[in-house]
């Protein structure tokens, strides 16, 4: 039960280590906003994950019998920067979307501050069994 509890760490800090990625990759982009011939770019992580899972629709990883061994934390994707697909827009300096940015940097925050508050509160969880029920 504990390697669980660990893996569900592993898979928390890589989502934080994703999210923070992306908000660094937003900003790029915003500030390449009138860079002349500058190519938008992204994070993939979410796709990387449900892959990794063996499935495509997003479906949570499902054990059949309760005495299977959950995916090991190895095999949890990293995330990775790459060029955004060909888009609809061109503002004709490149093919960045100041409104598409910005929606997807307020995505990410929040992403980010659930995905901390969950940890936090895993963290609080560990503590508490460590210490005992009455010492918190």
């Amino acid at each position: 039960m504990a390697k669980g509890i660990f893996n569900d760490l592993d898979l928390l800090k890589r989502s934080l280590d994703a999210y923070a990625l992306r908000q660094r990759v937003i900003a790029e982009n915003i500030a390449h906003v009138e860079t002349p011939g500058y190519r938008a770019r992204s994070v993939a992580f979410e796709e990387l994950l449900r892959a990794a899972a063996g499935d495509e629709d997003g479906a949570p990883l499902r054990r059949s019998q309760a005495g299977h061994m959950p995916a090991p934390g190895a095999a949890l994707p990293a995330a990775r920067v790459q060029e955004t697909a060909e888009r609809a827009l061109d503002n004709g300096t490149n093919d960045v979307n100041l409104d598409l940015e910005m929606a997807a940097l307020a995505e990410t925050s929040l992403r980010h501050k659930m995905a901390s508050r969950i940890l936090a509160l895993r963290f609080q969880g560990i503590r508490s069994a460590i210490r005992g029920r009455g010492g918190a």
